[in-house]
């Protein structure tokens, strides 16, 4: 089990290294209290779209995030 989720963890290390900064859409695991997952979605080059999915030993909850970028030196 051990080898297995460290071979998992290789491959999810190198592939998104290997992806740079040309994405739109991305996910990612969250560690220790609260545990969960998270996704984010660039809908432009100012805004992104990002959700969390958490849990603790007491439930679940989700929360969705609008950050919004004003101005910019580019």
């Amino acid at each position: 089990m051990k080898r297995n989720f460290l071979l998992l963890f290789l491959f999810l290390f190198f592939s998104a290294v290997s992806s740079g900064q040309a994405y739109r859409t991305s996910a990612g695991l969250r560690a220790g209290i609260p545990y969960g997952l998270t996704l984010r979605h660039f809908i432009n080059k100012t805004n992104v779209l990002e959700g969390i999915v958490a849990g603790t030993p007491g439930g679940f909850f989700g929360t969705i995030f609008l950050p919004v970028q004003q101005g910019g030196t580019e």
